[in-house]
């Protein structure tokens, strides 16, 4: 195994001939994909060095992202799933499309007052979300989305109510749901485990801040910084994967 790789990348599962497919770790600070034929930089540049079979796939939607099923945040440290073979690949999109691959996140969030500053953008709907989910905890979200701010590099959700007033080409055109599950609560943060079969850009992000409690760290959804005043660490990981086996059929599971 090549040092850049070692360095960069934790191989999860090799692949082989009956298991077509690597899981790996990406850690936070680099791409889940390049931006352009030449980039090197990115987890998925990296991972063909060491497995150039990654190339010789098709990808539907970009071809320079080959076998990738999912993307995470450059952000955000966690699992990817890398498809080694066409066939592997389309058994696995068509896996995905029948909700039979999911994605799990766990994440710190910070507790935020209901009239804290820093949301604009964010409806009243998210804080009544935010009660059920104190009272249960556990709540599902399910919005469309719209690019929001300066250069349009965050989002906000639409309810679905909302959406039917919006331009159209403003709005995402599918809907998109977020179950989130509580793990433990103390004075000022939650610890909560989310869980989606297919997103969008910044989806667990948004819909957590969406109820006031922004990922601590998060430096586009979280306005508040640690009480030193320097930026508090990103406290967000995609720790599971579960699919079906792109050959067998059998469901599988990965996490950290």
């Amino acid at each position: 195994m090549s040092d850049l790789v070692t360095q960069t990348l934790r191989i999860v599962h090799a692949p082989d001939e009956s298991n077509p497919f690597i899981i790996l770790v990406k850690p936070s600070g680099i791409p889940s994909a390049p931006l352009s034929a030449s980039d090197t930089t990115s987890a998925l540049s990296i991972a063909a060095t060491l497995y150039p079979e990654i190339k010789t796939v098709k990808n539907h939607y970009k071809d320079i992202e080959y076998g990738l099923l999912h993307r995470i945040d450059t952000a955000t440290e966690g699992l990817l799933l890398i498809a080694t073979t066409q066939q592997a690949y389309q058994q696995l999109l068509q896996s995905q499309a029948k909700g039979r691959f999911i994605k799990e996140y766990t994440a710190t969030c910070t507790k935020i007052f209901e009239q804290s500053d820093g949301f604009e953008g964010f409806d009243e709907e998210g804080l009544a979300l935010r009660r059920t989910f104190e009272h249960t905890g556990a709540v599902s979200i399910q919005s469309f989305f719209r690019p929001y701010g300066k250069g349009r590099k965050q989002v906000r959700p639409v309810p679905i109510q909302t959406s039917r007033k919006m331009k159209h080409k403003d709005v995402s055109q599918k809907l998109y749901t977020t179950q989130i599950r509580l793990l433990s609560d103390s004075d000022h943060q939650m610890h909560v485990v989310c869980t989606l079969t297919e997103g969008y850009r910044h989806q667990v992000r948004t819909h957590l801040a969406w109820m006031r409690l922004p990922i601590s760290g998060d430096p586009l959804y979280n306005p508040y910084t640690s009480d030193t005043g320097e930026p508090a660490p990103f406290l967000f990981k995609a720790t599971g994967l579960t699919f079906e086996h792109p050959l067998t059929g059998e469901k599988l599971s990965y996490h950290l």
